[in-house]
């Protein structure tokens, strides 16, 4: 979290925010206080949760979205990753919803708490301090002994730090 503080202007903040300023730009075209609280009483906003869900299942295993030339997206193969989160973890869809719609909005938002090369970091959820040094492709700290706890409960995302943490033939410790 350090080298992300030192390369970005770190603030404090949640996905949900990402989401309703997201849905914002689409329905009305702007981010004003107006415009934020009018989302809210659309039906769009339904699908907060189940959206929300999807983009914690990304970061926590660890899915990276590629940088291209119009910004960070998802593969197909991503993608299609994505979308067997609805079976196995039981994601509901909302009235008037589809998975793609949902998958879609899930993708937008997770590249949206990506900083793109230069831009400022403005939220960091608990996930971010866990999911951007991998999306930002940080550089880790090697050592030789690396020790561990709970490791029963890490996702993918907390077990890839682990291994960039570990130098070639380090231990790890449980």
């Amino acid at each position: 979290f350090k080298q992300l503080e030192s390369k970005y202007a770190v603030q404090n903040g949640k996905t949900s925010d990402l989401f309703l300023q997201m849905l914002s730009i689409d329905l009305f075209g702007d981010l004003t206080e107006k415009s934020l609280k009018k989302v809210k009483k659309t039906e769009h906003y339904n699908a907060k949760r189940p959206v929300l869900s999807l983009v914690g299942f990304i970061k926590n295993w660890a899915i990276v979205p590629n940088l291209g030339p119009e910004g960070y997206e998802f593969s197909k193969e991503q993608i299609e990753k994505i979308t067997t989160f609805f079976k196995k973890y039981q994601i509901s869809v909302p009235d008037k919803f589809t998975q793609e719609q949902l998958v879609v909005y899930a993708c937008r938002v997770t590249c949206m708490s990506i900083p793109l090369p230069g831009e400022i970091l403005t939220r960091v959820s608990y996930d971010d301090m866990l999911y951007l040094p991998l999306a930002l492709n940080l550089d880790f700290p090697k050592y030789d002994l690396v020790f561990t706890d709970e490791s029963q409960d890490f996702n993918m995302n907390q077990q890839i730090l682990v291994q960039k943490l570990a130098n070639k033939g380090a231990r790890t410790a449980v």
